[in-house]
């Protein structure tokens, strides 16, 4: 049972208050093709001379994001997840299209249970008190051929 508290959702007996919803369907092919050559992801974080990752990929994603990516059996899969969590971080909190934004600032690492978290950064704090949040939760799924996540900003 939920309550409306000015114009925000309520959840009855908690103190959470759901700011924003964001939701984001990544076509894997189409992320593929703007990542490149993804199997260079691994000889990049190894740190092998010579090794170089498509620009999409290096203002998109952090190194510690990279570093996870390149553990998986399939970094492609794991970096569209967590492409597909930014950009749904971007629709909960409302930060608009025409603002130039980094989204390296919504780092999306697992936790220690696996499940995906963003990361609370000096500039990730600031973005939230900005739009009057203090956390979003995430979630990730895909089927072949989409990734889709979503994210709730509280």
């Amino acid at each position: 049972m939920t309550l409306e508290y000015h114009g925000r959702v309520r959840l009855r007996g908690s103190d959470a208050v759901v700011l924003g919803a964001g939701v984001e369907l990544v076509s894997m092919d189409e992320f593929v093709r703007l990542c490149g050559d993804v199997g260079a992801l691994s000889a990049w974080c190894e740190g092998t001379p010579g090794a170089a990752l498509e620009p999409f990929v290096t203002h998109t994603f952090t190194p510690a994001e990279l570093a996870q990516a390149s553990e998986r059996y399939d970094p492609a899969l794991y970096l569209a997840g967590r492409f597909a969590a930014k950009l749904a971080v971007c629709k909960a909190l409302a930060l608009g299209a025409s603002e130039a934004f980094d989204l390296r600032v919504i780092e999306t690492l697992d936790a220690p249970s696996g499940a995906p978290r963003v990361s609370c950064s000096a500039a990730f704090a600031a973005v939230l008190a900005k739009a009057g949040a203090h956390e979003v939760l995430v979630s990730i799924t895909n089927e072949d051929p989409y990734v889709l996540a979503f994210a709730l900003a509280q």
